[in-house]
């Protein structure tokens, strides 16, 4: 539901009152020395996605983050990640990645039809 809603009658005014954050410290990423991930081709609504940002609606910005965060959190919490990490939302198909190292992928949500390609790849490959 909507705080306001079409033909509602707004009116701005000043304020001292300082607009409090959330307090949740957002720690910055380690950078990775080695890339482990190539991306080819990203499709056309192929996104990085998280859980979104509570707490701001107040200022007019919704949640915004996954479609289907049920999924992002089972996708993150299957590859060991803290399950508010971020991750690739694809939405129309088309991404096409290439694996320059060992790595875990979980493929959540929709039944997409992803394909495995071993193309250079060892026969045993730990797939599940």
């Amino acid at each position: 539901p909507a705080v306001l809603r079409a033909g509602d009658l707004v009116k701005f005014v000043p304020t001292s009152d300082a607009i409090q954050e959330e307090d949740d410290i957002v720690e910055s990423a380690q950078e990775l020395q080695t890339p482990w991930v190539e991306i080819v081709t990203p499709g056309p609504m192929t996104t990085v996605q998280d859980l979104g940002r509570y707490g701001y609606f107040r200022h007019g910005v919704s949640r915004a983050g996954a479609a289907d965060d049920l999924s992002l959190r089972m996708g993150n919490t299957l590859v060991g990640n803290d399950e508010s990490a971020a991750g690739l939302e694809v939405m129309m198909g088309g991404l096409k990645m290439r694996c320059l190292a060992p790595c875990a992928i979980a493929l959540c949500g929709a039944d997409c039809a992803a394909k495995l390609k071993r193309k250079g790849l060892p026969k045993k490959m730990d797939v599940r």
